[in-house]
């Protein structure tokens, strides 16, 4: 099994939460004598809860298509994430040592699973392997995984780290024109902005929550890979804004902070910092309160 987006089987690929992946399955035929019957040959595909069935793009032999005479068992109910293609005994017969080519598509949904645990999709293939006693033969699953990235900011005051900061707003800019948004808050022409030669593209704003269990974070979660930045519009009550944008970069659904330029940065920023567990990504910022100072020139 491998997934293929650009014509290149991977074993682990990357998707945005709402992207269709195409799953390319080859499987070989026996050779089977002519006269024999009731041979079973069935590829199995298991797809996990972050993946939608999206349907059978083709199932072919080489150039020919076999669809027609296979039966295709769509995922429903308990098994909704399960699907079966039973190969016909005539197709069998007639084209021992073939290789079969599924192209199965499915949908990474908002139930996926972010960071480096991915989303698995396995397939396994049950056949007869001695068509005289029909004692059939299970493959061990091959499996293929589809990584999401997601970020969490927290926000927390610089003097003391203990005490959250909730209504900080970010905008978050990704690399992907087909996820800008319709609208931005910043009136960006086009809802896109370039640096340093690359183009990014307004995704949308996160607030830190001022909720007790939730406080001082914002997530967004379902990126694609690729180099991001995120740029903070408000500050929270009493704070300054950040001055500087915060680049980052996501692979394979770890995030990894970089320079302007893509590459990972080497050293810890003083205003903020990431961290990871379970497969969670997080990035602690710091804010600078505003400080009111005593005046002067006062009267008398």
């Amino acid at each position: 099994t491998g997934a293929s987006d650009t014509g290149t089987l991977v074993d682990a690929n990357v998707a945005a939460i709402g992207d269709t992946i195409r799953y390319q399955i080859d499987s070989q035929i026996p050779e089977y004598p002519a006269d024999a019957t009731d041979l079973y040959y069935v590829i199995t595909d298991e797809m996990s809860a972050g993946l939608n069935y999206a349907g059978i793009e083709s199932i072919k032999i080489g150039t020919t298509d076999i669809g027609g005479s296979c039966t295709v068992t769509n995922p429903v109910g308990e098994n909704a994430k399960r699907v079966e293609i039973k190969v016909d005994n005539s197709i069998l017969v007639a084209n021992g040592g073939a290789t079969i080519t599924v192209i199965l598509k499915a949908e990474l949904n908002s139930n996926a699973q972010v960071g480096s645990n991915g989303n698995p999709n396995s397939v396994d293939l049950e056949y007869t392997n001695n068509w005289d006693t029909k004692e059939k033969h299970k493959t061990p699953k091959d499996t293929v995984i589809t990584y999401t990235g997601e970020l969490k900011i927290k926000k927390v005051d610089q003097d003391n780290q203990e005490t959250l900061l909730g209504g900080a707003e970010f905008a978050i800019y990704g690399p992907r024109e087909d996820k800008k948004a319709a609208d931005n808050p910043e009136a960006l022409e086009n809802g896109e902005i370039t640096k340093n030669g690359k183009t990014y593209y307004y995704y949308q704003t996160i607030t830190t929550s001022s909720e007790d269990a939730t406080k001082g974070t914002a997530t967004i979660a379902g990126l694609d890979a690729g180099t991001y930045y995120a740029k903070e519009t408000k500050a929270p009550d009493g704070c300054t804004l950040l001055a500087d944008q915060i680049y980052f970069r996501q692979e394979n659904g770890t995030i990894i902070l970089t320079d302007e330029d893509g590459n990972a940065l080497q050293t810890e920023n003083a205003m903020w910092s990431l961290s990871s567990s379970d497969g969670s990504n997080v990035l602690t910022i710091k804010n600078n309160k505003i400080y009111n100072l005593p005046s002067a020139g006062g009267p008398g």
